[in-house]
């Protein structure tokens, strides 16, 4: 399956976890609040997932978009905890991983999007 042409590229920052995870293909969901900035992706678009430390890149394009209410509807997807690197979680403990980034009640506010992703390798980035 291929993505889409491009519409725009947007840049995000990953603690060193999950950027290993991705680029180890571990991790090909990346979770975030659906919040104005995120509201305004969409399938074909690019990602650059930054390293916090802003010294390594990912270069990523959206394949899909997953929403949901709330962290718990969004485990409860099928393959969603593999998919966003929770495989050796149950739901109930990755809700609880996400509330350390995130408040219940900013979940409440704006909802959960996944963001489906194939990494571009070099020959595709255009």
């Amino acid at each position: 399956m291929t993505c889409e042409a491009v519409r725009s590229t947007i840049e995000m920052h990953l603690n060193d976890f999950p950027f290993e995870q991705m680029r180890r293909g571990e991790k090909t969901v990346e979770i975030r609040l659906c919040d104005e900035k995120r509201s305004k992706i969409h399938k074909g678009d690019i990602i650059l997932f930054y390293r916090m430390d802003g010294e390594e890149c990912i270069r990523s394009r959206v394949k899909a978009l997953h929403h949901a209410q709330t962290f718990a509807e969004f485990f409860e997807m099928p393959d969603m905890l593999a998919m966003a690197g929770f495989a050796d979680m149950s739901p109930v403990d990755a809700v609880d991983c996400m509330h350390q980034y995130y408040t219940e009640e900013q979940e409440l506010q704006y909802g959960i999007l996944g963001i489906e992703l194939c990494e571009l390798k070099k020959d595709q980035e255009q």
